[in-house]
């Protein structure tokens, strides 16, 4: 028994701690992917252009610490940019902005551990939710029946 409470407990230290690392970064989808050799300094330019451009937010180099493409180059499909900013504020800037993105094939989104992910997947399936998203990193959906906002995490 002691040693299952102990698994529970480093299991949600873990999680806490996942959550804790991510809580800087952003994910970007849509920006184009020309070549597999493309530089952090690259990925920190194209992002910064279209944060100015698309989001009308202003950040400047030193508020972010390392951007760069996640997985393997493909020309049909532009890999996603992951961005992990200094200071949590600013990056909750760039995802409130992100409301000017609808419609544009251009997505900002917090970066989640694979749990909050799953966690997220799992609400949107349910018939009982009307939608679920992420806010600050913590899962939250709205129940169809009365509107109710509920806390996932």
């Amino acid at each position: 028994m002691e040693n299952e409470n102990l698994r529970l407990t480093i299991g949600n230290l873990e999680t806490q701690v996942g959550d804790l690392q991510c809580s800087k970064d952003a994910r970007i989808h849509g920006l184009k992917d020309t070549s597999d050799s493309e530089t952090v300094a690259e990925c920190v330019d194209k992002f910064m252009n279209f944060v100015s451009s698309k989001l009308e937010v202003h950040i400047t180099k030193g508020d972010l610490d390392i951007a760069h493409r996640l997985g393997k180059f493909n020309r049909e499909k532009p890999r996603n940019i992951i961005v992990k900013f200094t200071h949590r504020r600013k990056r909750n800037k760039v995802i409130k902005a992100r409301s000017k993105l609808k419609k544009t094939g251009y997505m900002v989104f917090e970066d989640l551990t694979k749990i909050n992910q799953q966690v997220l997947k799992d609400a949107y399936k349910l018939q009982c939710v009307k939608n679920s998203y992420i806010t600050d990193g913590h899962s939250m959906m709205r129940d169809s029946s009365d509107d109710h906002i509920v806390s996932l995490t």
